[in-house]
């Protein structure tokens, strides 16, 4: 769009007839009576330094103050055009809307680790935490703990020529529990509410359809807010980019997600090979087969936690193992079922069901109906090599310490 050199963006909230009439060059036409509840379309970022002029001082005040009602933070207004000493323009200025640029605003709990986590997705351009649908007014932690109203919201701006709105939206539901009111992880309260809070009618076919899925795979109504955006109001400095300042700082998303490594443009298929192995990375990203009864995990039964070798996902736990005297590792079950994916296999002459996990797509191996009875009759008979253990011990340390709970009581499957 328009803006000053120095990256202004120059706002005439007077009236159309006024602005045609003569307006201080480059300024864009923006009238105080057309600024609504939603933001106006020629002042897509919420941080854009906006300089506002208007009939007088009285004019201009009242405009930004509406503006920032609505969270925009960067409003610098210098009163009336009487008060402008320098040229005069009349004709509209040109305004050009980025069009590759989205935004969306996603609540999924404590916003230091909404933040963390999307940071790392190629196409996301900047994210910012801060406070949304709630009162109008600006907020401050102080009120938002007090019951404010508002939602811990990060910001997304993302290119869709790189991500698209449901790649971004797959991965949110990755880390919340879309069945929990006012609750995610051990936090509690209406600011932990989740929500997602779009900013442009045309990205409401996406998240529909991304609603529609999450809640058929749920098999249960969500509680996540599905509305446009209301207002955001950014967070102090103290709480942007949180755990980049203090790594070691509380996060309710198991660490291990904070840390995927799904994006070919951060590693390519030799770093990818290199970091796993050879054989590792014929198993998981061509579908070979380790030689049965040679696999570090066949005759191994320690207490912990089995994840995907690539992404770092957790998949399975050593509660759900069995010998099935295969030669390959077996579990009854997935530590949740959407943490792998099925599909048809027709490979090799045979019928059969291949098992991936779900979020980095490895290939793990193939289920089949032999299992023990008493467990529901499943074998799930996974490579070695697609694994990677945490031993019950180091949890913690290594990351998965949200797991514990899942071994606190510990009832094998069969």
């Amino acid at each position: 769009m328009m803006t000053r050199d120095d990256g202004h963006v120059v706002a005439d909230v007077r009236r159309r007839d006024e602005y045609n009439a003569g307006h201080i060059p480059a300024a864009v036409s923006i009238p105080y009576e057309d600024i609504k509840t939603q933001r106006p379309k020629e002042l897509p970022d919420l941080d854009q330094v906006i300089l506002i002029y208007g009939r007088n001082n009285h004019h201009s005040e009242r405009a930004a103050r509406k503006l920032a009602d609505m969270g925009y933070t960067n409003i610098r207004q210098f009163g009336g055009i009487n008060t402008w000493t320098g040229d005069i323009v009349t004709g509209e200025t040109a305004v050009e809307i980025p069009e590759k640029k989205k935004t969306i605003y996603l609540a999924g709990g404590c916003f230091w680790g909404m933040q963390k986590f999307f940071d790392q997705f190629d196409g996301v351009t900047r994210t910012q935490v801060g406070y949304a649908n709630g009162p109008d007014g600006a907020a401050s932690y102080r009120d938002v703990c007090g019951g404010s109203g508002h939602a811990e919201t990060v910001r997304i701006d993302y290119d869709p020529d790189t991500i698209s709105l449901t790649d971004l939206l797959n991965r949110y539901f990755m880390v919340i529990d879309p069945r929990c009111v006012n609750k995610q992880g051990n936090d509690r309260g209406i600011q932990y509410r989740t929500g997602i809070y779009y900013t442009a009618e045309d990205q409401l076919p996406e998240i529909e359809a991304v609603y529609r899925a999450e809640e058929k795979k749920a098999a249960a109504k969500l509680v996540v807010e599905l509305l446009p955006l209301k207002n955001f109001f950014p967070a102090e400095e103290y709480h942007q980019k949180y755990l980049d300042k203090n790594p070691g700082g509380y996060c309710h998303i198991p660490r291990a997600l904070l840390n995927l490594r799904q994006n070919s443009a951060k590693e390519s298929q030799e770093e990818l090979r290199a970091r796993i192995g050879d054989l590792a990375y014929e198993v998981t990203q061509r579908a070979a087969t380790e030689y049965a009864f040679t696999g570090e995990y066949d005759d191994f039964f320690e207490r912990g936690l089995y994840v995907d070798v690539v992404s770092g996902e957790p998949l399975f736990t050593s509660m759900d193992k069995f010998n099935s005297g295969c030669g390959w590792p077996a579990f009854t079950r997935p530590i949740t079922e959407d943490a792998v994916a099925q599909s048809k296999d027709t490979s090799h002459g045979m019928i059969r069901t291949e098992v991936r996990s779900s979020r980095a797509g490895s290939h793990l191996g193939h289920l089949f109906d032999d299992g023990p009875k008493q467990s529901g009759g499943r074998r799930y008979c996974i490579n070695s090599a697609a694994l990677r253990f945490i031993p019950y011990e180091e949890l913690e340390e290594r990351g998965y310490g949200e797991y514990r709970f899942v071994f606190d009581k510990e009832q094998p499957s069969f």
